[in-house]
């Protein structure tokens, strides 16, 4: 059986991942942008943190850059 893994933007999950714990919010937000330029469907992206950390200031970002 082979086992495959959805990749986003280009980019393998694991290494989105890593692009959010290293703040990479360039990278990110181009994959974020390449994801929802190839027609997929919606997704529900959930962030955490504790009060003032910027959780509005980056979830705005993510929405200006895939527009």
């Amino acid at each position: 059986m082979t086992s495959t893994v959805p990749r986003y933007g280009g980019q393998e999950p694991a290494g989105l991942i890593t692009r959010i714990e290293a703040e990479d919010r360039v990278a990110l937000a181009s994959a974020v942008r390449a994801e929802a330029e190839s027609g997929g469907a919606s997704h529900i992206v959930g962030l955490t943190g504790p009060p003032g950390a910027g959780k509005s200031t980056l979830a705005g970002a993510l929405i200006e850059a895939a527009r």
